[in-house]
């Protein structure tokens, strides 16, 4: 596997082609190598394939068509105005913050006045600051929901202090190199095409990596890569007789492989009403639903001697989403993989939720959310809780599997569609139903789908039969947790029958 960066204008490759690990070219023609990452330097004209490409030239034109930006975050609910000017300049790639500058504003007050950098100023990243965090996600789901794998996204405050796009470009841009002349301008430049070079060389390292494994390890045997893990965090809600939502930290504690989670109040007060399992990571699937079982017996065990129901999907009860997400291991973050995740399994899943699910979008549940883990792995945190059933929960668990060790050929991306997209926020399925069809025939070819199909069979069926998740049933009777286990069975044998 190779990289290749692929522009159509010389001048905008000059400054980093001496700087990069890995070749480049100039054209109009997409280069041809069947086994290389094309990463397209302002490329808008190109009407061909995404396949393997980052920032797609189709997706990166929308940002020059009059009302594309607008009507992108206007699906995604996300905050736009262009009216203003942008205060900040914040540079994304693959939903990791690069750089950030600041427009000082006492500068804008000087009319008639040209300052070096045009007024701007870059700005440490420092995630811990509320502020700056606040823009970045913002920024991050506003590249990836047009999208785009990279990029520079203008932002401000509007009236009541909450972030707002101004503008975006498929570049990787500095302000500082404006305003300077000389000397002075080349030392910018240089040290801006640098960083960038940095990056794109890290990133062409990383693919070249992440071939390897897919391709020259056996990937279809998991048992061969003592690196690889799934695991997961999965919330539920614990309800009185009376419907009231008990407090899962006053019988689960917060921590452990039985702990619970917060939600903050209109009063901005953190309560911890969810109850989540954190089951150990697994190689397989099989072993993962072991675990996950294993953590709800732990779960019952705490919760002996009180009644209540427990309750999974993405929002059985009003005003309190749930989230079931998904922990890789030795599985390394790329745009390619992550937007696979979204394609293939959480458009399957919607085809299963109930209503109120759906009303967990698009604050929770958008495609592309993603948590960078600091032992190299990530978290994709889209899906909703899917315990609901041994058979959901199985079907999910190989699903992901199939496309952590396939994602390579599984490249459709519908959800860059706007009607799709639009189909996926608003819930309706039949628009899904024919886009599913089709990535389901792509996620049978793979070899990993034969190895779980015992999980991914019945799976389908749920599926394909539109076969609604029921949220508001006791998730223990259909797991066989207590109190619903069968007395006959012993719990050794009761997990070997449900798994």
């Amino acid at each position: 596997m190779g990289t290749v960066l692929w522009g159509t204008q010389e001048a905008d490759m000059r400054p980093l082609k001496s700087r990069l690990d890995f070749p480049s070219c100039t054209g109009p023609i997409r280069p041809r190598d069947a086994e290389q990452v094309v990463v397209c330097w302002q490329v808008k004209e190109y009407r061909g394939s995404g396949k393997w490409m980052l920032n797609v030239p189709a997706y990166a034109r929308r940002l020059s068509q009059p009302g594309e930006l607008e009507k992108w975050m206007k699906l995604h609910q996300l905050p736009y105005d262009d009216s203003g000017k942008a205060l900040y300049q914040m540079v994304v790639f693959h939903q990791e913050v690069l750089a950030v500058f600041r427009r000082e504003t006492q500068l804008l007050q000087e009319p008639g006045l040209r300052h070096k950098g045009d007024g701007w100023k870059e700005v440490e990243w420092d995630p811990s600051r509320p502020a700056l965090r606040k823009l970045s996600r913002l920024a991050k789901r506003g590249l990836y929901a047009i999208g785009l794998d990279f990029g520079t996204v203008g932002l401000s405050w509007d009236p009541q202090g909450e972030p707002v796009v101004v503008s975006a470009t498929s570049a990787l841009f500095s302000p500082l190199t404006a305003g300077y002349s000389g000397s002075e301008q080349f030392e910018q430049a240089d040290r801006w095409w640098t960083r960038i070079a940095d990056c794109l060389n890290a990133f062409h390292h990383h693919m070249e990596a992440e071939w390897t494994r897919c391709h020259h390890r056996h990937p279809t045997n998991t048992e061969d890569q003592p690196d690889w893990q799934m695991g997961t965090d999965l919330e539920f809600v614990m309800c009185a007789p009376s419907g009231r939502v008990l407090l899962a930290e006053r019988w689960l504690g917060r921590k452990g492989t039985v702990g619970s989670d917060c939600l903050r109040t209109k009063e901005d007060r953190l309560i911890f009403p969810l109850a989540e399992l954190r089951p150990q990571p697994a190689r397989t699937p099989r072993e993962l639903i072991q675990h996950i079982r294993k953590a709800m017996h732990e779960a019952a065990v705490k919760m002996q001697g009180t009644e209540a129901v427990w309750l999974a999907g993405g929002m059985p009860v009003k005003g309190i989403p749930l989230g079931g997400h998904l922990h890789f291991s030795g599985f390394s973050s790329n745009p390619f993989f992550v937007r696979a995740l979204d394609n293939y399994l959480t458009l399957p899943l919607m085809l299963i939720e109930d209503d109120g699910t759906r009303k967990r979008r698009p604050k929770y549940g958008y495609p592309g959310d993603v948590r960078f883990k600091r032992h190299g792995g990530f978290e994709y945190r889209t899906p909703p809780s899917w315990i609901v059933s041994p058979r959901i929960a199985k079907g999910v668990a190989a699903l992901a599997d199939v496309i952590a060790r396939h994602y390579w050929s599984l490249a459709d991306r519908p959800l860059d569609d706007f009607e799709v997209a639009e189909a996926y926020y608003s819930g309706d399925k039949r628009i899904i139903y024919p886009v599913v069809q089709q990535l389901w025939k792509q996620l049978e070819s793979t070899a990993a789908y034969s190895e779980h199909a015992s999980y991914l069979i019945p799976f389908k069926k749920q599926i394909f039969q539109k076969q609604v998740w029921h949220a508001d049933r006791d998730i223990r009777k259909a797991w066989r947790i207590f109190p619903f286990q069968a007395e006959s069975i012993s719990p050794s044998k009761e997990a070997e029958s449900m798994i």
